[in-house]
Order: structure tokens, then sequence, then C-alpha cells
């Protein structure tokens, strides 16, 4: 999978300054309750990546496989994420919407975005965002568009869990996979804890195994 980093790089030793220190010692002090449901959440996460990463493999088996593209021909683009200002749009999706190797890029949020001549918006149906809630709408609607319009790239912003889900429906849907490291190494350091996402931030403190899985 590609990976697009537009953030200042971050290296682990000058995190160390800044973050919680990386041994067991973090535990030490804690309520009995909170180890036991930080124990409970590193099994869901561990057996997640464990069933992640199988189905991946299983999916580059049975999914289509990607169509040749030329050198010089411009190809359609779908990407995914949570985006909270135009600012942020202009900022990351504009450049890649400017490039002449981009014919069309198809961006599916749940954010009211003003649409461009290069950037066409896909919103999921109010309904399913009423039934499922807006993130795993936004990803639904993702795949669906992924096998819909099979585009030559599909991908997401931040690793968790779009830059995930964008590898999973490129092997099914024979597209190419990318991801925009906007985060950094926080992104996966200490697996994902200070990632800022809800899910794995609930691990509270590090877990290499995780972390291991996400690299």
């Amino acid at each position: 999978m590609t990976v697009l980093a537009q953030s200042t790089e971050v290296r682990r030793q000058d995190a160390a300054f800044v973050l919680p220190p990386l041994d067991g010692g973090a535990s030490a002090g804690v309520p009995l309750m909170q180890r036991v449901r930080r124990g409970v959440w590193r099994i869901i996460l561990r057996s997640f990546l464990l069933s992640y990463h199988i189905c991946v493999g299983f999916a580059g088996i049975i999914g289509r496989r990607p169509k040749a593209i030329a050198a010089d021909e411009p190809v359609e683009v779908l990407l995914t994420g949570t985006f909270y200002s135009d600012n942020w749009l202009n900022a990351h999706v504009a450049p890649l919407a400017a490039s002449p190797k981009c014919r069309k890029l198809l961006l599916v949020t749940t954010f009211d975005a003003a649409p461009s001549p290069d950037v066409e918006i896909i919103m999921p149906p109010n309904w399913l965002r009423k039934t499922v809630g807006n993130v795993p709408s936004r990803l639904l609607t993702f795949m669906w568009t992924a096998f819909k319009r099979r585009p030559a790239w599909v991908g997401g912003f931040h690793l968790l869990l779009n830059g995930l889900i964008a590898q999973l429906v490129a092997r099914l849907s024979g597209s190419r996979a990318l991801y925009f490291c906007v985060g950094g190494p926080m992104e996966v350091l200490g697996g994902g804890i200070w990632a800022e996402n809800r899910l794995f931030c609930r691990l509270a403190t590090p877990d290499p195994k995780v972390e291991a899985s996400l690299l």
C-alpha cells in the first residue's frame, strides 16, 4: 500500500520526551477493573488485527486483479476520511485533484463540502447514517462506490481506520491502495493509542503487538 505522508516527521527518540514510557510501569497503581478493561481491549484489538490480516490475504486470492494503467493515462481516485472544514480539504484533497494524472477524484464524506469540477462529493444516504452512524455509513458507501466505479486507486486519510479499510477494499475491487499519513508516527506508535482513534485509544498503555500489526 502506498503511503503519502503530509505531516512533520516525529522520530521515536523525540517522541519519548512527550509520551508516557513504553513499559509496563504505567499500570502501577491502576485499579483492578481498569486493568481488566484494558486487557479486554488488548485482546479485542489484537484479534481484530489478526482477522484483518487474514481477510486481506484472502481478499488478494478471491478479489479482482488491478487493471493495467499506462504511464500517461489519467486515472480515477476514490478517497474517504473525516473532515471538519473546507480549509482541510483544500490543503489535502485539492492538490491531488489538480494533478494532470488525476482524471477524477471521488470523495466519500459526511462533511457537507462544496463540489468542484475535479472533485465529486459522495455522501452516504441519510437513512443509512441514521441506522448505523456516520463512520460506518461512510465506510460502507466507500466500499460500495469502489465496487461500482472500480477506480484505479482507493485510499483514506489516517491509517485508523480509513487506511486499513482502503487496503482491504483495494484487494477485493481490483484497485490499488494508498493512505495519507496525516498523523505521522503517532498513527502506529504504541499501537495507535495517541492516534485519537476512539477504539485504539482504549488500550490506554502501549501495546507492541498491536503496533507491529499496524506496521
